[in-house]
């Protein structure tokens, strides 16, 4: 993970809206858990009201102002306001948190830790297994997957819990099928709240224009854990000194404005709070990759890094040169899409007023992929490339497509049938 651990406190209720119009009765889905974007640009935009003016001693540390965008800084327009300054900055999460236990809706006594999403491929008393298809079998499967996933347990009307504490998600990666889920009441609320249309030019209220919001409400005892890293240098200087961004600004605690509507969240580095996921054993050459985070994937629901016939498109560094992780992904467990969009203010640009942002599809945190690989050696790259480390085709700096390895077998159908599980 990343250099710091950064715990936030809710202050108030914290407003994290999707695309849809907030009007008549239809409410909005304010009250989801936060994006990793969010936090990205709640912390970009407190380290530029932190330091408001362009330190000519600290560029950005990725690259070098081209000469439009040099242009515009003398101007005063940009990049001074721009990520541009702060290229450095990455992060991952966030997460639930619960520092010490606190009891549930139900009255239980809740895990202290982290809290991670639920993996698709987890069944009310069971784990989800590729099945090999019988020989001639045709099917719908989309290219280039081979197999379909299925589960031995018998068809059941609950509903797998959102949430899985560390030890829980432990268990899941070991195989246990018992996996105790957690509720997303346990963890934070949903609240509606009415208001009022404001008309942008006298800032009075429309007449006969209301609306419904949702809001989200963390319980008490809950916070948000994330992990952050942001040096910053001169650019084309790497041998000077980097200049630690997070550890001078967090020092004391800071607010950060999350979300939307102004809400306030207070954060602080805590000592490191780890997410010991094991990793797979060697030998395994049946793993698949669980995401803890969304994704932005360039083909849709298929990793850009996987070919249209499902070759693995990733090389690691091994003894100074590029090795290639040779393997297919064969089957996948892919949850709804998470629809966002936005607003892009461009005062600089033609769009004075601003304009929308297109709308992107995310792959859901928990999407499972299936992988096998050709040898131990693949198998070993893989896990070194992808466990727990974003591989988003996009927005990996900001947290998207974090990752898990696990290890995968087929589902005995013969067995299955013989035992009366269907």
């Amino acid at each position: 993970m990343l250099k710091h651990t950064l715990t936030l406190s809710a202050r108030d209720l914290l407003f994290f809206r999707d695309a849809r119009p907030l009007g008549g009765s239809d409410e909005g889905a304010g009250g989801r858990w936060p994006l990793p974007n969010v936090l990205h640009a709640a912390v970009l935009s407190a380290f530029h009201d932190r330091w408001p003016e362009l330190d000519p001693s600290c560029e950005s540390r990725h690259t070098n102002w081209k000469d439009k965008e040099k242009a515009r800084a003398e101007r005063g327009k940009s990049p001074d306001r721009s990520s541009l300054r702060f290229g450095g900055l990455r992060t991952i999460g966030p997460f639930p948190y619960i520092a010490r236990g606190v009891n549930g809706r139900g009255g239980g006594l809740m895990q202290a830790g982290l809290y991670l999403p639920s993996p698709a491929d987890l069944v009310p008393g069971g784990i989800m297994h590729p099945v090999r298809l019988p020989a001639g079998t045709a099917s719908n499967l989309p290219a280039p997957l081979r197999y379909a996933v299925a589960a031995a347990t018998p068809p059941s009307k609950e509903d797998v819990e959102p949430w899985l504490a560390v030890a829980e998600f432990v268990s899941y990666l070991q195989g246990r099928a018992q996996a105790a889920t957690t509720r997303a009441g346990d963890l934070y609320l949903t609240e509606t709240r009415p208001g009022v249309g404001i008309d942008p030019a006298t800032h009075a209220h429309r007449e006969h224009v209301f609306y419904q919001a949702e809001y989200l409400r963390l319980r008490e005892g809950v916070e948000l854990c994330a992990w952050a890293h942001a040096e910053t240098r001169k650019s084309g200087q790497n041998s000077s000194p980097a200049k630690d961004l997070l550890a001078e600004f967090v020092a004391t605690g800071i607010d950060l404005r999350f979300g939307g509507q102004g809400g306030v969240a207070s954060g602080r580095l805590t000592p490191a709070v780890t997410v010991d996921l094991p990793k797979p054993a060697p030998g395994q050459k049946r793993l698949k990759w669980i995401l803890l985070t969304p994704a932005l994937f360039t083909a849709g629901w298929r990793p850009g890094w996987v070919d249209t016939e499902g070759r693995i498109r990733l090389t690691v560094e091994q003894n100074g040169a590029k090795q290639p992780i040779s393997g297919r992904l064969v089957a996948a467990r892919v949850g709804k899409p998470i629809l966002v969009s936005g607003w892009k203010l461009d005062v600089a640009g033609d769009h004075s007023g601003g304009r929308p942002k297109a709308t992107r599809l995310l792959l859901a945190p928990g999407t499972v992929y299936y992988f096998e690989l050709d040898d131990a050696q693949a198998a070993q790259r893989f896990i070194d490339a992808l466990h727990l480390k974003p591989k988003s085709d996009e927005l990996g700096e900001k947290g998207f497509g974090l990752g898990v390895c696990g290890t995968w077998d087929f589902l005995d159908l013969k067995s299955t049938t013989a035992n009366g599980k269907e």
